[in-house]
């Protein structure tokens, strides 16, 4: 995670496997890691990592977490031959799905991507969402600003520091979609502030070379979901929310 360290443990009397992220404690950052066993304590669904208990240790405090084998779903796709759309799917209608459980309870992620989907075995396995780090729970009347996230994945108002919302989830889904097809990221810039700009501005384009064998249906519903114009944007990713279907 960005900030602890996973370490694979295991269950002394059961021999049950967990991994344990040992997040060093300092007296400012109280609040933020309140906010993530919070948020992880309120979750229980077959695609999101639980969280089994959590504790102090010296100077760390460490969240056990329920152990997901086969690691990060990326390292399993680089190793499909001739990934196709079609081995994608699954794993978007999954994390949809999730997605789908952590906004009917009001808590958007702010930090999809690639390395916080966990796969539980290579065939046809769940996915798992991990990281909440950065995880809010979104109240009535009170705005919430996230100032941190990877820059290619973050939403234009992340990068123009005005409150997030649940379908912010949902830009961070269609730039994830647009990588996992092609392998390469619509707004990647030369450096971050290059990169911030290109999101802002909502920037982007499909490689005609690349994304030629995608599907139209795909396509679209990449182009839905990143909108920047504020007229629009809640309104078209909302309904996208609602959807959660690629197809």
């Amino acid at each position: 995670g960005a900030f602890g360290i996973i370490k694979r443990v295991t269950h002394r009397k059961t021999g049950k496997k967990f991994a344990a992220k040992y997040i060093r404690y300092k007296p400012h950052r109280k609040a933020d890691l309140q906010r993530e066993v919070t948020v992880m304590a309120k979750l229980e669904h077959a695609g999101i990592v639980q969280l089994a208990e959590t504790f102090l240790e010296t100077k760390f405090v460490v969240m056990v977490m329920e152990y997901v084998a086969m690691g990060e779903l990326l390292e399993h796709l680089v190793k499909v031959p001739d990934l196709s759309e079609a081995d994608i799917v699954p794993y978007l209608s999954q994390l949809l799905g999730a997605l789908q459980y952590i906004h009917s309870k009001d808590i958007v992620h702010l930090d999809i991507k690639p390395e916080n989907l966990l796969l539980t075995k290579s065939d046809s396995g769940q996915l798992k969402l991990c990281d909440f780090g950065l995880a809010r729970q979104l109240l009535p009347g009170t705005p919430e600003i996230c100032r941190f996230g990877t820059p290619e994945f973050v939403a234009p108002e992340t990068v123009a520091k005005e409150p997030v919302h649940l379908t912010t989830d949902i830009w961070s889904t269609g730039v994830l979609l647009y990588v996992l097809l092609s392998g390469v990221s619509p707004f990647m810039g030369n450096n971050d502030k290059e990169t911030y700009t290109r999101v802002k501005a909502g920037r982007w384009a499909f490689d005609q070379k690349i994304f030629n064998h995608i599907s139209n249906e795909a396509k679209d519903f990449i182009t839905k979901m990143l909108v920047v114009d504020p007229k629009y944007v809640l309104h078209l990713r909302h309904h996208l929310r609602a959807q959660y279907q690629l197809r």
